[in-house]
């Protein structure tokens, strides 16, 4: 299994969670790749479940707090367009 369907299997599994975000591939920084699960806050038994890694692959777990949309001024958001 390659890292991008171990993380679409993490994703499957993570979805139904409202504290879970996304999942991302990517490098440890030690040349290994491994998958980034973003979350809202880490106090669930699901993240210890996948902490020590998931299909072989290292997780890190990456707490971002609540997602909102930004208000952008006037001047901002046409840039945008």
């Amino acid at each position: 299994m390659n890292v991008e369907d171990a993380a679409r299997a993490l994703d499957k599994k993570l979805r139904p969670y409202p504290w879970y975000l996304s999942v991302g591939v990517g490098d440890t920084g030690a040349g290994r790749e491994a998958l980034f699960v973003y979350v809202k806050s880490q106090r669930h038994k699901e993240i210890k479940s996948i902490a020590n890694g998931w299909m072989g692959f290292e997780v890190v777990i990456r707490p971002v707090g609540s997602i909102r949309p930004a208000s952008l001024s006037h001047s901002e958001s046409s840039h945008l367009s």
